[in-house]
């Protein structure tokens, strides 16, 4: 490092102004040893294609949609989806479950009734309207009373 930086420090400083930037890559690219190696660091670092290759649109296209076609359309749709869409999949009846533990959920049948009694039910269906209606302006206001 300390060699490098000491060939560094001895090299000129240019004093370069806007319309003689076309000079300085003249002069940076006449101080380079050899062009045709140049040309080969070019090709390698921004070249789109190996040596002795054309373009050709259908190789390109495939290239281009070669991760979209190696899936079904199925697959793909399932990535789009969050996790939280499969929480609440129905699960099979087990055999040994009896009639008497069958649940009476309208909306999902192997959940629990969303009701406990009579007046949970109301609450539920007044609230079921209200968002079907859109009256709830807070929903975070309670619609019950002060208990004291």
């Amino acid at each position: 490092m300390r060699s490098e930086y000491d060939r560094n420090k001895a090299l000129e400083v240019w004093d370069i102004d806007n319309e003689s930037q076309d000079d300085l890559r003249i002069q940076l690219i006449g101080e380079l040893d050899n062009i045709d190696d140049w040309h080969e660091i070019l090709d390698r670092e921004l070249g789109k294609f190996a040596p002795n290759q054309q373009y050709d649109y259908v190789t390109d296209m495939r290239k281009s949609y070669t991760e979209g076609l190696s899936s079904s359309e199925a697959a793909k749709i399932f990535k789009t989806l969050p996790d939280h869409v499969f929480w609440d999949i129905k699960k099979p009846r087990s055999k040994d479950l009896d009639d008497d533990e069958m649940f009476a959920n309208p909306y999902n049948p192997a959940r629990a009734d969303p009701t406990r009694d009579f007046f949970d039910a109301r609450v539920n269906e007044k609230w079921l309207k209200d968002k079907k209606e859109q009256k709830n302006i807070n929903p975070t206001v309670s619609r019950q009373g002060r208990q004291y």
